[in-house]
């Protein structure tokens, strides 16, 4: 134990720790701590200050736990480690920046403002809490976002992988791929050409192609579902997951998917092959038989008959459901993927339950979603109040 201590160097924890527990209390560091020894067992760290905390054992994980106001500006981690916040004080930073410099798996735990991940095949596990920025600048590299996390923004400049259930505010694919994603997506943004994207599964509230992305490739598989699909260069789409909302405004657009969108809306002048069919549908010109000599007619002495009257349109309380949707893919053994729209034109003051399980709620594209047992997904009693 290391306690009550300025130190003005270097601390260095080497492999003579082996596995054994170490822990600093109330410890400034202004130099680099070095961290080669010590093991799962944790380096904890209390009411302490870092500026730069290094990793550099290879063959077993290092466990760095940070309690009460402790700060580390910067960790380097260049072999495996796991990095929890536990118990911090409100105001404490905990772990600031985070550099991945390792293929090793990295487990991350609590709040984080940036995390890097510049070294191929770097494999990060954000098990629980938040991530406001990751950059990536590597290819291969992997993210997996536990249901207990939340990621605010991703930017890449390589091919990538992203799994989990966790939630993705905005994700940012400026390479060209290929890049596999699942997981709940607020937004996606295609930014470059010729890039191939798969969205394994989850869902995406909006996907846009950015105007100097051409040729992208789309594939949505089963269990995927995207809000509003903004196509604003030439894209082709695949798979059998379900588009709400097509917006196309280029040309050279084609949407193969098995279920047709929801609505297509086309740019004025675009054209488009949506499911086979050409957008939008050309008007075939209407053809007149010629005018024959008319005759006189006898006037009539029968009674006009009575005009029909129109069936009263059938009308629908705000908390009838319009949409039901059972996603075909299993995330959860035992779980099916349910989508509700109401015909409540602003459903975010109601509650939705499937089975007894509470949806949460999409503001943008005002429908519900969530994971829902098999059975009460398949029997569809929808509960709104």
């Amino acid at each position: 134990m290391l306690q009550n201590s300025l130190i003005t160097g270097n601390l260095y924890i080497t492999d003579a720790v082996t596995e054994g527990a170490v822990s600093l209390i109330n410890v400034e560091v202004a130099g680099e701590a070095v961290i080669s020894g010590a093991g799962v067992n944790s380096v904890l760290m209390q009411d302490s200050l870092l500026q730069q905390l290094t990793i550099t054992r290879q063959d077993s994980p290092v466990r760095v736990i940070c309690q009460g106001e402790t700060e580390v500006s910067a960790a380097l981690l260049q072999g495996p480690a796991v990095l929890v916040e536990d118990e911090l004080a409100e105001e404490a930073a905990g772990f600031a920046v985070v550099a991945v410099e390792t293929p090793a798996e990295v487990m991350l735990s609590g709040s984080f403002t940036t995390v890097h991940l510049s070294e191929a095949q770097a494999r990060l596990h954000l098990a629980a809490g938040i991530i406001d920025k990751i950059l990536v600048a590597a290819s291969g590299c992997q993210v997996n976002a536990a249901a207990d996390a939340a990621v605010t923004a991703l930017e890449t400049t390589a091919p990538l992988t992203l799994v989990g259930q966790g939630g993705w505010q905005e994700v940012v694919l400026a390479a060209a791929g290929p890049h596999q994603l699942a997981g709940i997506f607020e937004k996606i943004s295609i930014l470059a050409q010729d890039t191939e994207v798969t969205l394994s599964s989850g869902s995406v509230a909006k996907l846009v192609v950015a105007q100097d992305a051409a040729d992208v490739s789309l594939n949505l598989q089963k269990n995927c579902q995207v809000g509003q699909l903004e196509l604003n260069g030439k894209t082709k789409v695949t798979g059998s997951g379900i588009i709400a909302q097509a917006n196309i405004n280029c040309a050279g657009v084609v949407i193969a998917t098995e279920k047709s969108p929801g609505k297509a809306v086309l740019s004025k002048g675009v054209t488009a092959l949506v499911c086979g069919t050409e957008l939008p549908k050309k008007e075939e010109p209407v053809k007149t038989a010629a005018e024959r000599p008319k005759t006189p007619s006898k006037p009539s002495t029968s009674k006009p008959k009575p005009k029909p009257q129109p069936e009263p349109k059938p009308t629908h309380k705000p908390t009838d459901v319009k949409r039901y949707v059972i996603g075909d893919k299993v995330l959860v053994p035992g779980e099916l993927t349910v989508t509700v729209e109401l015909y409540a034109a602003d459903p975010s003051g109601y509650t939705v339950e499937v089975g007894g399980v509470k949806l949460k709620y999409n503001a943008q594209y005002k429908f519900f979603f969530g994971s829902v047992e098999e059975n009460a997904a398949r029997r569809g009693q929808v509960n709104v109040y």
